[in-house]
């Protein structure tokens, strides 16, 4: 149990540049019909008012967190050292808690779980929700657990967080993946339970969509890179997901026109999955550069850029 004094969760909103939608995240915690938390807000180095508006905030629970630009993974772990809690969680600055969100989560804390996780809904930029994601079984290379794995779907124990180390730093896409194949093997290790409630809790903005540019898909690439080095012979453990990540790699960098990185990603997930032809298709596309540069192209002027939870 927590030491007197100290809340059970901490919500964390990292921040940047992002004034005009901030109040609305941050009311959106105020709102909440358990009482028993701590707010902090972690500037990461803004220079619009971003500081100036954090520092208005009135109500007690919130504390603001002011730090060089460094990257979301370091404004997280900011977030997770400024931490009274006993459990911490994240919100994004332009996403929604639904009132329940906290007491949701606390009528699943019986016994101490490492990770209790819920589902959200998608809205797009004019509020319109466009579909509900609920938690789901993630196969071996996420240590057999049900879950969903985005800021705001789950809350973790402080302690399993400083255990695995936090956020990787400077990690420009995929950092919640990356956290969490760490993090839950970790949970298994220690007897820790991982749990997830099967409704949306939080509303998840969809990001007006993320599409595709030359510098969003070199940072997921980077992104793949190192998840899929680091990680390799965890993924291995579910060969779909292997193959996916790759895949996705492998597209990043035809995009990028990386061809011969595209090939050999592809190539993994051709070896992986060889009965699924879209891998096939798409190092045939990879193979003839002239032709996948077309294709790609043409994508990219409609596609949206789905990233992994």
């Amino acid at each position: 149990m927590p030491a007197h004094g100290e809340p059970t969760f901490t919500v964390v909103i990292c921040t940047f540049n992002r004034a005009h939608v901030l109040p609305r995240a941050v009311d959106s915690v105020l709102g909440q019909t358990c009482s028993d938390y701590e707010l902090v807000v972690v500037d990461d180095g803004s220079t619009d008012d971003t500081w100036s508006l954090i520092g208005s905030f009135t109500d007690p629970r919130i504390r603001g967190v002011h730090q060089a630009n460094a990257g979301l993974g370091a404004a997280r772990n900011a977030g997770i050292a400024a931490a009274r809690g006993r459990y911490v969680v994240f919100l994004d600055d332009d996403d929604l808690a639904f009132p329940t969100w906290l007491a949701r989560f606390a009528a699943e804390l019986d016994g101490d779980p490492g990770v209790v996780s819920c589902g959200n809904v998608e809205a797009d930029d004019s509020g319109r929700i466009v579909r509900t994601l609920l938690p789901k079984q993630l196969g071996p290379a996420f240590a057999g657990c049900v879950g969903r794995f985005l800021a705001g779907t789950f809350v973790v124990r402080r302690d399993a967080l400083e255990a695995v180390g936090g956020f990787r730093a400077g990690l420009p896409h995929l950092q919640q993946t990356e956290l969490v194949l760490r993090l839950l093997p970790e949970c298994r290790a220690r007897g820790w339970d991982v749990r997830a409630i099967p409704e949306p809790l939080v509303q998840l903005h969809t990001g007006g969509p993320r599409r595709a540019g030359i510098d969003n898909t070199t940072k997921l690439l980077a992104a793949m890179e190192v998840v899929l080095a680091e990680q390799a012979d965890v993924l291995a453990r579910s060969p779909w997901v292997l193959a996916q990540y790759s895949a996705m790699a492998g597209v990043a960098a035809a995009r990028t026109g990386e061809y011969r990185t595209a090939r050999r990603h592809l190539r993994t997930a051709v070896r992986v999955r060889p009965r699924a032809w879209k891998h096939w298709a798409r190092l045939g596309l990879a193979s003839v550069p002239p032709i996948g540069r077309l294709v790609w192209q043409r994508q990219d002027r409609r596609a949206v850029v789905s990233l992994p939870a």
